[in-house]
């Protein structure tokens, strides 16, 4: 069983888009369906005073975003094992870096100032680091690296 799943993972990972869509569809018929691109960082503003639902819809949309625990929960198992917070820090940053290098290939790394530095590093990154440090310091008693939390 384990080799028929492995080489289904091969030939989908090597076939065209198309033809890795169509063996999707086989096995379930919602899925091989194109989604669509969202754009992160068409419209920077933080507070529209002409939008008649919501003047901070933007900040709304990205707080309730599916990334947004994608964040959280990703940075919480890096702090667990990692365990090391300003190295932590240090790749929380960098992954931020690399997301404003490389938002010419993929269009989901163009975000807004906002988003990047207010909501990803300092909101949603940190309160996936905060639950590890005190899972550390109350639940596992071992810490390995003696480093002061910042």
């Amino acid at each position: 069983m384990l080799l028929i799943k492995g080489n289904s993972y091969d030939d989908v990972c090597s076939a065209k888009r198309d033809d890795a869509r169509q063996f999707m569809k086989f096995l379930h018929p919602d899925l091989g369906v194109e989604l669509p691109e969202r754009s992160y960082g068409a419209d920077c503003r933080i507070y529209l005073p002409d939008n008649p639902t919501s003047r901070f819809k933007n900040v709304y949309d990205t707080l309730f975003d599916e990334f947004v625990l994608a964040h959280i929960f990703g940075w919480w198992g890096k702090a667990i094992m990692i365990r090391n917070q300003p190295l932590l820090w240090v790749l929380s940053i960098g992954f931020e870096l690399m997301e404003l290098t490389f938002r010419h290939m993929l269009p989901n790394f163009n975000e807004c100032w906002w988003d990047s530095i207010i909501l990803d590093i300092l909101i949603c990154n940190w309160f996936g680091k905060f639950p590890e440090a005190f899972l550390v310091v109350s639940i596992l008693t071992d810490r390995y690296i003696a480093v002061p939390y910042l």
